[in-house]
């Protein structure tokens, strides 16, 4: 979209939402910065949602535990394991956090994406969250106070308000069902996107090279500062991992190759790998495939239009999957914080129980700041 039309069209979305908002200002409430709005309405809805189908709803909060409590871990080893790596300048970094902008950028620490796929992703996060959480509580028969959305600047929030002395007082087991019903929300609408995304990439696109993750320390790729997508090496096409390692076990060790990217070529001298016998250039896995319209497609008009869903669905896979794991990390108030605490209290005293939670949050918060301002700061 060109910036002059993209800017015509947040400042259409911005009024839009104050009109909103102004058409309402009687019944919303400010609370410092975040403006919000409750309602009785939807209630009922609820209800009736949760109780056509008790059983299924039951089995899905089940799941939802079993999920969360495995991803709880892995993503507190995963932000421990790659804070050790970080500090010792093994890999470049992995952590980023996302923000609105006119068009998409992979900076140091901070990913950039166009704001209305930013707004779309969030509000698809936030209201399945929400409403699988009020699922949750009435399966518990615990009651819901208030529905509504909320407004911070132009991020749009929904919440679900349950009595919190109901929600206290329920079975350990309902609590945990309650905390990890919005992480499985995100898990299931993320794996739908996914499975949209990679039928219209099937369909109507082809494989044209692959994304890495970053670039490793001290190594001919972080010397040669090469970005984008990698799509040969010398004469050696690639299109996927196999084909790379494949040209690179080609390749003597010491060479200097040409390394085309979507961003250009590189001449990089090629290191001997660490542990294999061949040569290495640095990139860090995983690796994502890179796409190119279909010469059909292409020429059909649509191609535009394709690539606009085929990157929606990528974005909605990626920030539900994002904020469904970054929801679970053991910091309280966050859901993965309050199912921290549930589990210890099941071992522990109530003065023990607390003192671990906070501990343990305080330490995964200066992990995750350190995993998002650690690649800024020590490029």
């Amino acid at each position: 979209m060109p910036l002059s039309l993209d800017l015509a069209v947040f400042l259409l979305f911005v009024v839009a939402v104050a009109a909103f908002v102004w058409r309402d200002r009687k019944n919303v409430k400010a609370t410092g910065l975040v403006l919000m709005r409750r309602t009785q309405r939807g209630k009922v809805w609820l209800d009736k949602t949760t109780n056509r189908a008790p059983q299924l709803w039951g089995l899905l909060t089940v799941i939802g535990v079993v999920v969360a409590i495995p991803a709880m871990i892995f993503i507190s080893y995963f932000l421990l394991s790659n804070t050790i790596q970080l500090a010792s300048g093994h890999v470049v970094g992995a952590v980023k956090l996302v923000l609105p902008w006119s068009g998409f950028e992979d900076k140091p620490g901070v990913l950039l994406v166009p704001w209305y796929f930013w707004i779309i992703g969030i509000a698809t996060v936030v209201v399945p969250h929400e409403l699988f959480h009020g699922i949750a509580c009435r399966l518990g028969k615990i009651r819901i106070k208030s529905l509504g959305w909320m407004l911070l600047a132009i991020i749009p929030g929904a919440f679900v308000d349950p009595d919190v002395n109901q929600l206290k007082k329920a079975p350990r087991f309902a609590k945990l069902r309650v905390f990890a019903a919005g992480s499985f929300a995100n898990f299931t609408i993320g794996f739908l996107c996914m499975l949209l995304g990679v039928a219209m990439l099937g369909a109507l696109f082809h494989p044209v090279g692959i994304l890495p993750a970053g670039l490793i320390a001290d190594t001919p790729a972080a010397a040669a500062n090469l970005s984008g997508t990698l799509l040969a090496i010398d004469n050696f096409t690639i299109n996927s991992q196999e084909d790379l390692i494949a040209a690179l076990q080609q390749v003597p060790v010491g060479s200097q190759v040409i390394v085309r990217t979507s961003s250009g070529n590189y001449t990089v001298t090629t290191a001997q790998h660490p542990e294999l016998n061949q040569s290495y250039l640095g990139l860090a896995g995983p690796y994502q495939l890179d796409y190119k319209l279909k010469a059909g497609v292409a020429a059909s008009g649509f191609g535009d239009v394709a690539q606009f869903f085929v990157d929606l669905f990528a974005w909605l896979w990626m920030i539900n999957l994002g904020i469904g794991m970054f929801n679970l990390l053991p910091i309280k108030p966050l859901d993965g914080g309050l199912i921290f605490e549930e589990i210890a209290g099941k071992f522990l005293r109530k003065n023990a129980t607390r003192f671990v939670t906070i501990g343990i949050s305080v330490l995964m918060i200066a992990i995750v700041v350190f995993n998002i301002v650690g690649p800024v700061v020590m490029r």
